[in-house]
């Protein structure tokens, strides 16, 4: 691609990289929502495989929930500012 003016190619690399923010930002909010879907459903399994009650099993996912939680008070500032 070409550019005619002196600022062009800077303003590409700056367009790549804010998409590249924007892909990874996506990609992060997206991975906490789909490891919950797959996680809930095998909470009993995991119970009984660990020998523990299912209160046990279920704090494990309020904790993720948490992290993610975290997480999006950390990147929602992040996405704002791209």
């Amino acid at each position: 691609m070409s550019f005619d003016h002196p600022f062009g190619q800077l303003h590409q690399r700056k367009l790549v990289a804010t998409t590249s923010t924007i892909l990874l930002l996506a990609a992060m909010a997206a991975v906490g929502q789909f490891a919950s879907n797959i996680y809930t459903p095998s909470l009993p399994s995991v119970a009984l495989e660990l020998g523990v009650s299912q209160g046990a099993s279920q704090a494990t996912l309020a904790v993720f929930l948490g992290a993610c939680a975290v997480i999006q008070l950390v990147s929602g500032p992040l996405r704002a500012s791209v």
